[in-house]
């Protein structure tokens, strides 16, 4: 019998629509599947491989998390990177990458990986609907700028980015120019 193709899932998805909508995915796809994802994620299957990232920031008072959050910004491209080598590191033919909940393009497509195609759900949320806070801004500027060019590039890197219906392309058209 022909060799399956044998693709490398990634994703940061917790429970809910995109989660779902992976899982039936997967389901019906017809390849030997590898799921690699932070252990911020809820994986989708039993055998998923799980890379450790753990925050710092959620876990104090509201008045110290400004610091951390930067931290935790490296904590989260640093676990990107190590996705991205399992990944490597699993010879896989392609790898099908899905939103991560805190850059919304998984930063691990910044890395040396197979051609790989991004499944978008939707743009950048905190970026179309200007979430920042006034009186934050200027403490989190930085990190809102590193995420966003992050978010940027991995998308730029992706073979071939979809999405779910016409307007959701015309949105992330829109937002990724």
């Amino acid at each position: 019998p022909p060799r399956l193709m044998r693709v490398g899932v990634i994703h940061n998805l917790r429970q809910g629509g995109a989660h779902r909508r992976l899982a039936q995915q997967l389901a019906h796809l017809q390849a030997e599947v590898v799921e690699v994802c932070p252990s911020t994620a809820t994986p989708i299957r039993g055998d998923a491989i799980v890379v450790e990232l753990r925050q710092a920031a959620p876990r104090v008072p509201r008045g110290l998390r400004v610091p951390l959050r930067y931290l935790d910004l490296l904590l989260v491209l640093s676990a990107w990177r190590a996705v991205a080598r399992r990944v490597r590191g699993l010879a896989v033919d392609v790898v099908y990458a899905n939103p991560c909940r805190f850059l919304q393009a998984p930063a691990a497509l910044l890395e040396d990986l197979p051609p790989s195609l991004y499944f978008c759900d939707e743009p950048r949320r905190f970026d179309t609907e200007r979430g920042e806070n006034p009186a934050t801004r200027p403490l989190y500027a930085p990190i809102y700028a590193v995420a966003r060019r992050a978010d940027r590039r991995a998308v730029a890197r992706a073979s071939t980015v979809v999405t779910n219906s016409s307007f959701s392309a015309t949105e992330i058209r829109r937002a990724y120019q």
